[in-house]
């Protein structure tokens, strides 16, 4: 199997990908005439009072809007399709795979990660597939679109308005790496959690393994600890770059209301304040490509990881290599450091080594 990501959709996809690429350039090229359109309206149209120019703008309107949405629908259908046809794919080359890859010397493969892993962790790439390359080329296209026709009206406001994008460029990425990496650490150990369940459902109907039933439940509470961990972790990383982005997204307009003001005050004539709300309204605009495309990044991000994971646990080997080490290679739910001799012998009595007091019983002595 592909171990990149964006090959394996491109392999089982390459001309419906082509296919939307023709239908986001049409509907990207779709968005300036809007705003042209509008902009016509009003100045010319109803500033002129010219009735007959109003109804053909109008109607003109009305047109794009109808083929845009169209074609939205045929996107977002050939998106739909798209996921879950290499959904489907996806879990059948998955099994195929796992039934070519012999278990490995000395050790047996868990199930219960297996399933987990082809059931729900796959489900959540399904979405990621019909999107991967459409949305960020639709939302690129539609701010580059946006920020061209504000250039043209302004170049200076336009500057003043996307002056700000920059930061969010260099700072955003550096954080979703971090999650990126905290959500890697995350479903190792969930998976982790799943074989320990197994293991220690296994290890009670074996009543060999009875010896190290009484230090499991501390060793699995010590693995939701874990877990809690990575998660507070990611919360944390996940609302401080909302905040950012929502500081930063703030800042846009007071730009372009400072740099605006100063034109009209210094420098009559060449700004108004109509001009200026039109900049406002255009500013606007920015915000959902904007937001689509660093939440399409966030979501690539964390569709790679997942993709990785996947793969590796389907090939036998280790999903992460720091995280493996972390974990017990033994097969036994029970970590390494309570493998020591469990009991000793006293006075008649079998005494727990264990940290269960209660673990002790009396021995019959033997007869003479």
């Amino acid at each position: 199997m592909e171990s990149n990501l964006y090959r394996y959709i491109l392999r089982h996809s390459l001309w419906h990908q082509v296919f939307l690429t023709a239908i986001i350039c049409v509907l990207a090229s779709l968005n300036p005439l809007v705003l042209n359109l509008q902009k016509r309206i009003v100045n010319h149209a109803i500033q002129q009072g010219d009735l007959p120019a109003l109804l053909w703008l109008c109607a003109g309107f009305l047109l794009v809007v109808l083929v845009a949405g169209g074609l939205k629908y045929v996107k977002q259908s050939t998106e739909g399709s798209l996921s879950e046809t290499l959904l489907r794919d996806l879990r059948a080359d998955l099994f195929d795979r796992l039934l070519r890859v012999p278990p490995r010397a000395g050790r047996t493969r868990s199930a219960a990660p297996l399933i987990a892993t082809m059931l729900a962790e796959v489900e959540d790439l399904g979405q990621f597939f019909g999107e991967a390359f459409s949305v960020p080329l639709y939302y690129g296209l539609l701010l580059l679109g946006t920020v061209g026709y504000l250039v043209v009206l302004n170049p200076w406001m336009a500057l003043a308005g996307v002056s700000l994008y920059p930061i969010q460029l260099w700072l955003i990425p550096k954080l979703q790496r971090r999650i990126s990496d905290l959500s890697r650490e995350r479903i190792t150990l969930v998976r982790g959690l799943s074989e320990r369940i197994h293991d220690s459902v296994s290890a009670l109907e074996d009543p060999s393994a009875a010896a190290g039933i009484a230090g499991a439940s501390g060793s699995f509470r010590a693995h939701l600890q874990d877990i809690l961990r990575v998660r507070m972790r990611t919360y944390h990383l996940k609302y401080l770059t909302k905040w950012i982005n929502n500081f930063l997204a703030k800042l846009g307009p007071l730009f372009l209301l400072l740099v605006g003001g100063w034109l009209i005050i210094t420098r009559p004539g060449s700004f108004d304040v109509g001009s200026l709300v039109a900049f406002l309204v255009g500013y606007e605009q920015l915000n959902e490509p904007w937001r689509e495309l660093l939440a399409s990044f966030q979501q690539r991000e964390l569709a790679k990881v997942k993709y990785e994971q996947v793969i590796a646990i389907f090939e036998g080997r280790p999903a992460s290599p720091s995280l493996e080490r972390r974990e017990d290679p033994l097969p036994s739910p029970i970590p390494r450091r309570e493998l020591r001799p469990a009991f000793r012998f006293g006075n008649g009595l079998l005494h727990s080594e264990t940290a269960v007091p209660a673990f002790s019983q009396h021995l019959p002595t033997a007869s003479t």
